[in-house]
C-alpha cells in the first residue's frame, strides 16, 4: 500500500482517536476541579510506567515479529498469532495478580505515594489495575500494525474511542475521580474486546498455542531493549514530575499534565502511519543504504511538514484550546503550552530519525539514543530546577536533550553509511529556523508571520504543494484494502 494512503487512513483515525481523548480530558475538566485533573493525570502516568513495566517491551518486540510473519501463509499466521495472545494473557494474568497483591496490602501508601496524599486510594488502586489490560491492548495492536491491516487498525483507534465517551461522561459527572478512573479500566476493556473481534480471523487457540517459547525468543531481542527503554524514559519523567507535584504544589501540577495531555497527542497525527510504513520499507533497503536514506529523507520531510501547520495552529490558538478542551481555569498554563510547543518540530524530527534505526538492524545505537536523551533530560531539569527555573524545566530539558538524540542519530547514520543529500541539510536548517522563530513566538506573537512565509517557501521549493494536489486526486475512489 503507497505511504499516501497508509498516512490518510492512519491520520484520520488518530485525528478522531485524539478528538475522543480530548473530549474525555474536557469531561474530565468539566466535572473535576483543577486539582483533582492534575491528581487524576499523575495517577494515569502512574500507571504508564507500570505498564511499561509489565508490558516488558513486548508491544514493539510483537509489532516486528508480526511484520515478519506476515508474508507467511494463513495457517502459519494463526498458529504464530495464536501463540502471541497466549504469551501476552499469561504475562498480563501474572502482572494483574502481583499488582491486587500490593494493593490489597497498603493502598493509602500507594496513593500517598504517587499523589502527595491518602485520600485517594480506591481511585488510584483502579487506574493501577488498568496496566495489566492495556498490556493485552497494545499487543493486539502491536499485530494488527505489524500484520499491515490498516482496516483493522482504522476500526481499532475510532470505534471504542466514540462507544466510550457516553459512559465516561456518565460516569464522572455522577462518581467524579472515582467515576474517572471506573472509566479508565472499562476504555481499557472495550479495546481488548474490539482487538480480539478484529483478530478473530488469525486466531485458533488449542494445545499447541501454549508453546509459546517459539515466539517468545524471536520477540524479547527487540522487547528487552524496549523495556530498558522504556523504564528509563517513563521512571526519569514520573519522579521528575512527581518531584514538582511536592515541590511546587497541585497548580503547577495541573498545569503541566493538562499541556502534557494536548503535546503528547498532535504529533500521533503526524506519526500515526510512521511504523506501518518505516518498518517495512526500510527492512527491504537494508543493502541499499542510498534508497534506504532516500526513503528516511522523504519521511522525514512528510511528517515535519504536517506537523507545522498543526504547532501554528495550536500555537496561535492556546487561550482558545485550553477553555475548549478544559475550562477557563486552565488559561493558566498559557504560556506552560507555548513553551511545549516550541520543540515539537525537534520531538517529530527525532522520532523519525530514531525508529528508523530498528528497521535497519541498528536495535542497540537506538537504545543507546534513548539514553542519552533521558540522561541529559534528567540533568538539564536538575540544573533548571535548582536554578529556580520551575516547570519551565521541562520544555527546556526536552529541546536539548531532543537535540543531543538527533545529533547522536545523524553520526549514527553517517557511521553506516547512510549518507543525505545537501537537501536533506538546507531543510533541516530551515526546521531549525523555524523552531528559533517559534521560541521568538513565545515574547512576541508577530514571529508568526515569518514562521507562515518560510513554510510556505518551503512546500513551494520543494514540490510539496503539486505533490499534495496529486495525492488528493488520486484518493477519489480510494477505498480501505486489507492487506
Amino acid at each position: 500500500m503507497s505511504l499516501t494512503k497508509k498516512i490518510f487512513f492512519n491520520s484520520s483515525a488518530a485525528i478522531i482517536s485524539i478528538a475522543g481523548g480530548l473530549l474525555r480530558n474536557k469531561i474530565f475538566a468539566a466535572y473535576l476541579s483543577v486539582s483533582l485533573f492534575g491528581i487524576l493525570s499523575i495517577s494515569q502516568q502512574a500507571m504508564s510506567l507500570l505498564f511499561t513495566v509489565f508490558a516488558f517491551g513486548l508491544p514493539l518486540g510483537i509489532t516486528a515479529f508480526a511484520a515478519d510473519i506476515s508474508v507467511k501463509n494463513h495457517a502459519e499466521q494463526r498458529e504464530q498469532i495464536s501463540r502471541i495472545v497466549i504469551l501476552v494473557l499469561m504475562l498480563s494474568v501474572l502482572s494483574l495478580a502481583i499488582l491486587c497483591l500490593v494493593l490489597l496490602l497498603d493502598p493509602i501508601y500507594i496513593s500517598k505515594l504517587i499523589t502527595n496524599s491518602s485520600v485517594y486510594s480506591i481511585p488510584v488502586s483502579l487506574i493501577l489495575l488498568s496496566a495489566p489490560l492495556m498490556v493485552v491492548e497494545n499487543c493486539l495492536f502491536g499485530i494488527l500494525e505489524g500484520m499491515g491491516n490498516l482496516k483493522g487498525v482504522v476500526v481499532f483507534k475510532i470505534i471504542p474511542a466514540i462507544i466510550v465517551l457516553p459512559l465516561i461522561y456518565f460516569l464522572v459527572s455522577d462518581y467524579f475521580i472515582l467515576g474517572a478512573a471506573i472509566g479508565m479500566v472499562v476504555n481499557e476493556i472495550i479495546l481488548i474486546i474490539a482487538g480480539f473481534y478484529l483478530l478473530r480471523d488469525k486466531l485458533k487457540i488449542k494445545f499447541d498455542s501454549f508453546r509459546v517459547l517459539n515466539v517468545f525468543i524471536p520477540i524479547i531481542k527487540v522487547a528487552a531493549l524496549s523495556l530498558a527503554a522504556g523504564i528509563a524514559w517513563m521512571a526519569a519523567d514520573f519522579i521528575i514530575k512527581r518531584y514538582m507535584l511536592g515541590l511546587l504544589g497541585e497548580s503547577s501540577n495541573a498545569i503541566i499534565q493538562s499541556v502534557a495531555k494536548i503535546t503528547d497527542l498532535y504529533p500521533t497525527v503526524a506519526l500515526s502511519w510512521l511504523t506501518m510504513h518505516l518498518f517495512p520499507a526500510i527492512a527491504s533497503l537494508r543493502d541499499n543504504k542510498q534508497s534506504a536514506a532516500e526513503l528516511i529523507h522523504r519521511t522525514l520531510l512528510v511528517a515535519v511538514s504536517i506537523v507545522i501547520p498543526v504547532i501554528i495552529i495550536l500555537f496561535t490558538s492556546r487561550d482558545l484550546i485550553l477553555k475548549i478542551l478544559y475550562t477557563s481555569d486552565f488559561v493558566i498554563a498559557y504560556d506552560y503550552l507555548g513553551a511545549m510547543l516550541v520543540i515539537g518540530i525537534l520531538k517529530v524530527y527525532s522520532w523519525v530519525i530514531g525508529v528508523a534505526l530498528l528497521p535497519l538492524s541498528l536495535k542497540r545505537e537506538w537504545f543507546y539514543s534513548v539514553m542519552i536523551q533521558v540522561a541529559i533530560y534528567v540533568i538539564t531539569i536538575y540544573i533548571g530546577i535548582t536554578n529556580n527555573i520551575g516547570i519551565y524545566s521541562i520544555p527546556i530539558a526536552f529541546g536539548i536533550s531532543l537535540a543531543s538524540q538527533i545529533v547522536y542519530t545523524l553520526f549514527i547514520f553517517h557511521r553506516n553509511n547512510l549518507i543525505f543529500n545537501t537537501n536533506f541539510l538546507h531543510q533541516s536548517m530551515i526546521f531549525f529556523v523555524i523552531s528559533i522563530l517559534f521560541m521568538l513566538s513565545m515574547y512576541q506573537t508577530l514571529f508568526i508571520i515569518p514562521i507562515v512565509i518560510i513554510f510556505l517557501y518551503f512546500i513551494l521549493r520543494y514540490g510539496l504543494i503539486k505533490e499534495i494536489a496529486e495525492k488528493v486526486y488520486n484518493f477519489r475512489g480510494v477505498k480501505i484494502e486489507r492487506d
